[in-house]
C-alpha cells in the first residue's frame, strides 16, 4: 500500500498511528506529498479530486481520499472492531471522541491556512470563530480523555492524541497545556507509546 501525504498532517499521522496499532504500518510506503491551497497540484488531482492529503492506495489499486476512511479501511483489514467498535453505546462514543478531535483539525487548518494569508486578506471574525471552537474542543477533551486510560487507543483519541501534537508544533502560543493540565497528562502517555514514537513529528 501507499500513502501520500507528511507526518506534520495531523491526518496523516492519525492514519499511520492507527495502521501502527493495528500491526499494518510496515505494509504501507509513505509517499511525501505537499499540497497547497493557493497552488493546487494537476498531477495530485489524479490521485484525490479533492487535492487534500492523505491517500491511500491499496495493494489493489483502489483509491481512498479521506482519513477517516482509510482507518475504516485499515480496521477492517485487521478483522473490524479495533478502532471503532462494533455496536452499541461504545460504538456511539468512540464516535463522537473521534469527530470532535477530527473537527478541531480540520478547524485548525483552516484557522493556520488564515493565518498564512496576506495580513489584508485576513478574516478577523473567521480567525477569532476558529479559536473559540478550539478552546470548547479543548475544555471538551480535557473532561473526557483522561478518563480513557488504559483502554487501548480507539480512534476518537488517535485522532485527539494527532491535533495536539499539532497544537506543538504550529500553534505553541496556545499554550494548551497550561489550560488542561489533565489532558497534558494523558497527551504525554500518548506520545510515550511505540506507536506515536514511530511516527513523530519534528518542526
Amino acid at each position: 500500500m501507499k500513502i501520500y501525504g507528511m507526518i506534520t498532517s495531523p491526518f496523516l499521522r492519525k492514519v499511520m498511528i492507527a495502521a501502527h496499532e493495528l500491526g499494518l504500518s510496515e505494509r504501507i510506503e509513505l509517499v511525501p506529498t505537499m499540497v497547497r491551497i493557493d497552488a493546487p497540484s494537476p498531477a495530485f488531482s489524479a490521485v484525490n479530486p479533492l487535492l487534500r492529503i492523505p491517500a491511500l492506495e491499496t495493494d489493489d489499486g483502489e483509491m481512498l481520499i479521506d482519513s477517516t476512511a482509510i482507518c475504516d479501511y485499515l480496521d477492517d483489514l485487521a478483522g473490524g472492531g479495533h478502532l471503532v467498535p462494533r455496536s452499541g453505546r461504545a460504538r456511539r462514543d468512540e464516535l463522537k471522541r473521534h469527530a470532535v478531535a477530527n473537527g478541531l483539525a480540520e478547524v485548525t487548518v483552516q484557522w493556520r491556512f488564515e493565518i498564512l494569508r496576506p495580513e489584508p486578506l485576513r478574516s478577523r471574525d473567521w480567525m477569532d470563530g476558529f479559536a473559540v471552537k478550539v478552546d470548547a474542543g479543548l475544555r471538551w477533551l480535557d473532561e473526557t480523555l483522561p478518563e480513557l486510560r488504559p483502554a487501548p487507543l480507539g480512534l476518537g483519541a488517535i485522532a485527539a492524541g494527532t491535533v495536539l501534537t499539532f497544537y506543538d508544533l504550529r500553534f505553541p502560543e496556545l499554550a494548551w497545556r497550561q489550560r488542561a493540565p489533565a489532558l497534558a497528562e494523558w497527551h504525554a502517555a500518548f506520545e510515550a507509546r511505540p506507536s506515536a514514537r514511530a511516527f513523530p513529528v519534528a518542526p
